[in-house]
């Protein structure tokens, strides 16, 4: 599960005129489970570290989570638009998803 990231942004740039034509696409891919304080996977090289992860990529983070705590997963039923808010919101707080 948590290579999916590596995997998706591999796949995108084996597709022609990716990079010359969307070169944010595997950028967003790659980082969309990182966060802003860069916890997350996948986890970035201590060399790569302070990086920082572009806006679009946390946008995506934020929408990616709202829609997991919107959806029914096995272990629990989709959360109501406010709980799920009220989460994001602590998150935020937290300063994970700036």
């Amino acid at each position: 599960m948590e290579a999916h990231p590596s995997h998706g942004a591999r796949l995108l740039l084996e597709i022609p005129g990716v990079q010359s034509e969307n070169p944010l696409l595997p950028v967003v891919a790659y980082q969309h489970h990182m966060g802003a304080d860069q916890a997350g996977y996948p986890r970035l090289p201590a060399s790569l570290k302070p990086h920082r992860i572009h806006s679009v990529s946390l946008l995506i983070a934020v929408t990616d989570v709202f829609d997991a705590l919107r959806t029914v997963r096995p272990y629990r039923p989709a959360l109501s638009i406010a709980k799920a808010t009220t989460i994001l919101l602590k998150d935020a707080m937290a300063g994970k998803l700036q």
